[in-house]
Parts: structure tokens; C-alpha cells; sequence
């Protein structure tokens, strides 16, 4: 589980790392373990201004912001 103030220092970090997207402009984070990504997605505090966030998985869920890679 992923408390709030968590997401909020990670929403902090990415908002500055990615900055302000371009049209069709796509980040991926490789860094994160699978459980980690998937905590994240599901979190819906978790937001990051201008970007979708999602984890490409193999079954995806949109109520946990889970999206196939195809």
C-alpha cells in the first residue's frame, strides 16, 4: 500500500524530472519494481500535471490505470 504523503514526494520528483510535455511526448520509468509501478498506478493521488499516468502490464485494468503494451 502506498500512503499519500509517498505519492506526493513521487508526484514532486517526476513533475520535475519529466517537466512540461510536448504533444505525443511518452516517459517510461524502468527503475521501479513491478509491485512498486503497479502501487503507483493504482493510487489515485498519485498525478503528475499534463502527463497520463499508467503501468503497462500483460492484463490490463483501467480501474487500477493498468494498460496492455499493444
Amino acid at each position: 500500500m502506498l500512503s499519500d504523503a509517498a505519492a506526493l514526494i513521487l508526484t514532486n520528483a517526476f513533475a520535475k524530472l519529466l517537466g512540461r510535455p510536448e504533444p505525443g511526448s511518452m516517459a517510461f520509468v524502468r527503475c521501479l519494481p513491478p509491485d512498486a509501478t503497479a502501487a503507483l498506478a493504482a493510487h489515485d493521488p498519485f498525478t503528475i500535471p499534463g502527463w497520463r499516468v499508467a503501468a503497462v502490464v500483460e492484463a490490463p485494468d483501467p480501474q487500477t490505470r493498468c494498460i496492455a503494451a499493444d
